[in-house]
């Protein structure tokens, strides 16, 4: 059965919560708390089952951060909520995907903000064909181990780096002063290393870039290294930024990525995971 879902949508994912029983994934770039409050009952309910594990998947972008269309603070308590030891942070993250358990899934452009939930006009469908949702889980659960574990410790940080920002933001529309905009560069600044820690979480970018050719060739099949560089940068542009050389913790961020996807090539190659055929790197299965 397929359901078509639109404006207000949020009584079905309501119903679909209460009735999970194993798991629930959460798959949304933008989360507020009047969001999470929208479904903040049916949250409740699904989680006196301890049994019932939640994993959220989502997009805590500096702009997104900034501009409140996601809320650090909101994502944190949407897990306390739910249980949930699980938080992906995935910066090129734009699906909208809801998971409860294997019975049902909405695709929809609806986020968890009381836009995505009951102003807007969104559009989606709630799906209840197994076999589709196991296909849906596995691609997502993969894309999400593509980015960085979140922690409340870390939520809690950017929330206050976060308000920083948006205070010294305010001082710099009032005053305009060469102080106040530095204050503001300074503020944003280590708001963006602070990201920037948690997505390598002292992992060598390469290795990141390594597990990411691997799911690109499994989705894509054989490509050119000019096409793998444009997807790698599609799914991590916060570690693909062509016009800095950012240095933090001794490691290397933005121009100096193609050389580390060169180097995460070559391990793979090593390891016999890919291979190159005229031209493409490709997974030695697909070669048969």
């Amino acid at each position: 059965m397929i359901q078509v879902l639109c404006r207000n949508w949020s009584h079905q994912l309501n119903t679909l919560l209460h009735e999970a029983k194993q798991n629930i994934i959460l798959c949304t770039p933008f989360i507020t708390q009047s969001g999470v409050n929208l479904i903040a009952d049916a949250l409740t309910s699904s989680s006196h089952n301890k049994s019932v594990s939640t994993t959220i998947i989502t997009n805590i972008s500096l702009r997104a951060v900034i501009n409140g269309a996601t809320e650090p603070a909101a994502v944190r308590n949407l897990a306390k909520q739910t249980n949930s030891d699980h938080i992906h942070h995935v910066p090129g993250l734009h699906a909208k995907i809801y998971i409860i358990d294997n019975h049902h899934a909405i695709i929809t452009s609806g986020n968890l903000t009381a836009g995505g939930l009951i102003r807007n006009y969104e559009y989606g469908l709630e799906i209840d064909d197994p076999n589709i949702i196991t296909n849906i889980r596995k691609d997502i659960l993969a894309y999400a181990r593509l980015g960085a574990t979140m922690n409340d410790e870390t939520l809690d940080k950017l929330t206050k780096l976060t308000h920083a920002v948006k205070k010294a933001a305010q001082v710099k529309l009032d005053s305009a002063t060469s102080k106040a905009c530095l204050a503001y560069e300074n503020a944003v600044t280590q708001t963006e290393n602070h990201l920037l820690r948690q997505r390598v979480a002292g992992k060598p970018i390469h290795t990141i870039f390594a597990q990411t050719i691997e799911y690109i060739l499994k989705k894509s099949g054989p490509l050119p290294t000019t096409q793998i560089h444009q997807q790698i940068a599609e799914i991590h542009p916060d570690l693909c930024d062509n016009a800095i050389d950012r240095v933090i913790d001794g490691i290397h961020f933005g121009k100096k990525w193609k050389h580390a996807v060169r180097t995460a090539q070559q391990s793979l190659k090593k390891q016999n995971k890919i291979t190159l055929n005229n031209g493409l790197w490709l997974i030695p299965s697909q070669d048969q």
